[in-house]
């Protein structure tokens, strides 16, 4: 099994439209709240409201679409940003101070 195979076949059962999305809004929301405390220090409070912010916003059809417009634009800018880091810093001298 090649990965284009692999990747089809996670595409046909919805692991970039749902399952991708999910786990990155659950890991946002759930950092935000550890970090900010807004709950207490409950982590378990924090992982359920991660998980129901998270299953809420994937009733909307506009989260599964919004990410397949805006990752991959994403991740070609991001790309070219660091093969402009990399050129810029073959051409500048790190001895100099």
């Amino acid at each position: 099994m090649d990965i284009q195979s692999i990747l089809m076949q996670w595409q046909s059962v919805g692991v970039f439209d749902y399952l991708l999305p999910f786990l990155l809004i659950f890991a946002l929301v759930f950092g935000i709240m550890q970090k900010t405390k807004i709950l207490g220090d409950e982590k378990g409070i924090n992982v359920l409201v991660g998980i129901v912010i998270s299953l809420l916003s994937l009733q909307l059809d506009l989260v599964p679409r919004f990410f397949q417009q805006a990752f991959p634009r994403l991740g070609v800018g991001l790309v070219v940003l660091f093969c402009l880091m990399i050129l810029m810093y073959m051409f500048i001298d790190s001895t100099s101070g």
